[in-house]
């Protein structure tokens, strides 16, 4: 597994694990940089033909409408237009200011069943794709 050591100024990180990318968010707030630096990773990762996308925003606690774009995209991008599959880990506190705007704005209704609060739930869901695959 290929890890990058995370720093203060690693926004994204790109993790390589067996039969999935973790695409790990350590900004604390996904505005307009991350969100650069999260399609860069991502567009990258599916170009070289990593089609099983692990997103975490465990650590993450607020992301801004251009954020969510990019997640919005990306989701069309593996699950409506077929190349890949994302799943997206959420902070597990409920009143997690980026669990509330993914449920009010309704992609955890869109990407329901394919977001989670619980990494272990999360795994759980990779490898029943990296089986299946």
């Amino acid at each position: 597994m290929d890890m990058i050591p995370p720093n203060k100024d690693l926004l994204i990180e790109a993790i390589e694990e067996t039969g999935f990318l973790r695409v790990k968010v350590h900004a604390g707030a996904f505005l307009r940089k991350a969100a650069q630096a999260f399609t860069q990773v991502t567009d990258m990762a599916i170009s070289e033909g990593k089609t099983i996308l692990l997103v975490d925003f465990s650590h993450c606690e607020y992301i801004s409408s251009e954020g969510l774009g990019c997640v919005a995209a990306l989701w069309h991008r593996c699950h409506d237009e077929g190349q890949g599959t994302m799943i997206t880990l959420l902070k597990s506190d409920a009143g997690n200011e980026l669990n509330y705007l993914f449920d009010i704005i309704g992609l955890t209704r869109l990407m329901d069943g394919f977001v989670f609060t619980e990494l272990k739930d999360a795994q759980n869901k990779v490898n029943g794709f990296i089986k299946g695959s």
